[in-house]
């Protein structure tokens, strides 16, 4: 197994919000970001959502912390299953077109 750093992760994370079709928070009162936590002493990584202007977050994908190999591995695996999804409807959409393309065609 990979090891990785959490440079690593923070690197990786705006890529991942941008799959999951969010952004990540440029400030702590930067409603509907998400941001990274990281907090060795309790365990490692957890995604929090900003939640009001005032500051108040809330964690979207569960309240356990991560060490970073584990959260990596984590996000890699959810950008893959979103894109493996995203081409197989796409695929999807063009079957439909070719068919009514050549349904157009006939009338």
């Amino acid at each position: 197994m990979a090891s990785f750093t959490r440079k690593n992760v923070e690197a990786r994370f705006p890529s991942f919000c941008y799959a999951i079709g969010r952004r990540p928070a440029r400030a702590w009162n930067d409603v509907g970001g998400l941001l990274l936590d990281y907090e060795p002493a309790y365990g490692g990584f957890v995604i929090r959502e900003v939640s009001t202007a005032s500051g108040a977050q809330d964690e979207p994908f569960g309240s356990t912390r991560h060490k970073p190999d584990t959260f990596m591995l984590m996000m890699n695996f959810a950008v893959a299953a979103l894109q493996a999804t995203h081409r197989t409807a796409r695929a999807g959409d063009r079957r439909r077109r070719r068919t009514s393309t050549r349904a157009r065609r006939r009338r």
